[in-house]
């Protein structure tokens, strides 16, 4: 059995003791007289015995799952990865494991993500021209990223925080099933099979992510969540981290504002999007509209913003029968310009 996956699978959770075994053993009788070595009151010693007795399991447990395991060593990664975030020896994978040497963007953010958001993963996904998008495998923006990234033909990869025979959360199994099967995709994690999530572990899983992007982008965030968590990381390796802009007041755009004020790209246009990554803004024409008035300003788009806005007050603007409003807001919801959210409230796209 491969070295580093015996280590790997002793000191997952334990990157300390991982990385003094990744340095001293070269052999299983060298792990065994490692783990003898330790203080009979450190409780470790108990756990990694076990766990090394219990190795002979893994083998059928990942042929089983159809399974591999990539060495940290053997992967020439985009770039290369930040010493300072604790490595593991190597990963547990599913996929196209090829998609691991290209360019990744990462794209996280809340788990109860607004009406905007997958707009604007879909936006972000379309622009990863040969890239590959990269996030966590979690409800809300993060399935809304690897969702969008098979439907529109963007490879995507999935870091958890869990065994790959134990893939959270259940509702997303089928979702992990279509970025395997697609040929698109990949499914990583640096924990054995048998493992289930633990609290601790998403923030591990974080770590991995903000150091395998070669960027990072944070659709919506609250203050105090995993996706905030992770574009603090990437600052940290160095990585340079994008966040949109979003409502005002709203909670799901209060860590983003909080990491634009620490120093995060702003990204509130197109154009700003396009910059951070890199690519070419799109030329797009409108096939809906006449050419002879491309130039004229629509008077219902001229007045709405990024911001909610109820249709009472769009009808007391621009002076208009309420009927009349309807019908404009209707059509330019038809053709992509606008959004209706709940409480007849409007928002522009």
């Amino acid at each position: 059995m491969d070295i580093s996956l015996v280590i790997q699978c002793l000191g997952y959770d334990r990157p300390r003791y991982l990385q003094a075994m990744s340095e001293s053993c070269q052999s299983g009788a060298d792990i065994e007289a490692y783990i003898r070595s330790l203080p009979a009151q450190d409780p470790f010693q108990g756990v990694a015995m076990k766990r090394y007795h219990d190795m002979s399991t893994i083998p059928s447990r990942m042929e089983r799952g159809g399974m591999g395991w990539l060495p940290w060593s053997d992967v020439a990664w985009a770039q290369p990865i930040p010493p300072n975030c604790d490595p593991p020896m190597g990963v547990f994978f599913k996929g196209n494991t090829g998609l691991l040497t290209q360019t990744m963007i990462g794209i996280v953010g809340t788990r109860k993500p607004s009406l905007l958001a997958r707009d604007r993963v879909a936006e972000t996904v379309a622009l990863c021209t040969g890239q590959v998008s990269l996030s966590g495998g979690a409800l809300g923006v993060d399935a809304l990223v690897h969702d969008e990234s098979l439907t529109a033909g963007t490879p995507t990869i999935a870091v958890l925080a869990s065994g790959l025979d134990e893939m959270t959360p259940k509702t997303n199994l089928r979702l992990f099933h279509r970025i395997v099967d697609s040929g698109l995709g990949c499914i990583i994690t640096e924990y054995p099979p048998g493992v289930v999530p633990k609290p601790y572990f998403f923030p591990q899983r974080n770590r991995l992510i903000a150091a395998l992007s070669n960027r990072l982008i944070v659709v919506e965030a609250a203050k105090r969540s995993g996706a905030v968590l992770t574009a603090n990381l990437a600052a940290q390796y160095g990585i340079d981290v994008g966040a949109f802009m979003g409502g005002y007041n709203a909670a799901q755009s209060v860590g983003c504002y909080g990491l634009i004020h620490d120093g995060a790209f702003a990204i509130a246009t197109t154009e700003l999007l396009c910059e951070f990554l890199g690519v070419l803004v799109p030329q797009v024409v409108d096939p809906t509209e006449d050419t002879a008035d491309n130039t004229a300003v629509d008077p219902v788009l001229a007045i709405i913003s990024a911001e909610p806005v109820s249709m009472d007050r769009l009808a007391t603007a621009l002076q208009w029968p309420m009927g009349q409003v309807i019908e404009r807001v209707t059509v330019l919801s038809l053709q992509g310009k606008v959004l209706v959210l709940s409480g007849q409230r409007v928002v522009r796209c």
